[in-house]
């Protein structure tokens, strides 16, 4: 029965519209009145079917992007010297393994180098920044765990983190916060906010 629809629309070369709307079905070849009356009585059915279908496309597109391949080569210029990507430039971009320098190309980090070579696919990439992303945050924790055991031998709070950012507005003649974070011995958190008149 499925195939019966899938065949009708491959022929019909139906496709997804809006009409009013509601979703819809249009079709680029001529129709028989035996075509007609079975589009008529099963649209929900074509409709389904041909939504179906679209998210296979897009899930397969998807896949075949992911399997792209990245392909990087050494180059040396008169000032700048590095790996470039030499096919895939927007995808190592968007995935944050290249930077674009002017005049020159996409520069990728050599760490990715050392990691993954010169080839490698989109996956991989992906895959590779999945892992130091999971490496910097059981990094966090750790640090957060010592900072909690410090915390319980000193006694007291001890700091996380400082850093500066825009005032609140809250006093005037300010223009610069700086934000500290805080641990204590139980593993609470407290931020605190100093104004640098």
């Amino acid at each position: 029965m499925k195939k019966d629809l899938r065949s009708l629309i491959e022929k019909l070369n139906m496709s997804l519209t809006r009409q009013n709307g509601e979703w819809a079905v249009a079709v680029a070849s001529r129709p028989s009145n035996q075509e007609i009356a079975i589009i008529k009585s099963r649209k929900q059915e074509l409709i389904a079917e041909l939504k179906e279908m679209q998210k296979e496309r897009f899930a397969k597109e998807n896949e075949e992007k992911e399997n792209q391949k990245i392909v990087v080569e050494y180059q040396e210029g008169e000032i700048l010297q590095g790996y470039k990507v030499k096919q895939n430039k927007e995808k190592a971009e968007e995935l944050g393994i290249a930077k674009m320098v002017s005049n020159w190309g996409y520069l990728v980090k050599k760490e990715i180098i050392e990691a993954l070579g010169t080839e490698f696919t989109v996956n991989e990439a992906r895959a590779y920044l999945e892992s130091l992303k999971t490496k910097k945050e059981v990094t966090k924790e750790e640090k957060l765990r010592s900072l909690i055991e410090t915390a319980k031998v000193l006694g007291h709070r001890v700091e996380i983190e400082s850093y500066p950012v825009a005032c609140d507005g809250s006093v005037e003649e300010c223009d610069t916060d700086i934000i500290t974070k805080y641990v204590d011995a139980s593993g609470n958190i407290t931020i605190s906010r100093m104004h640098t008149h």
